[in-house]
C-alpha cells in the first residue's frame, strides 16, 4: 500500500506544472469549469 502511495505521488509531481497551469486558466468566481465569452475573446 506505502509502495502505490509512493508511486503516485510521484507520479503527480511531474504533472504539478500542468495542473497549476489548469487552475490558472479557470474562471475566477464562476459556477461553471470552462472558460467564459470573455476569455475566449482574447
Amino acid at each position: 500500500m506505502t509502495a502505490a502511495g509512493d508511486a503516485e505521488l510521484k507520479r503527480v509531481w511531474t504533472k504539478i506544472d500542468q495542473i497549476r497551469a489548469k487552475q490558472a486558466a479557470k474562471p475566477k468566481h464562476s459556477p461553471l469549469p470552462g472558460p467564459t465569452m470573455k476569455n475566449k475573446a482574447d
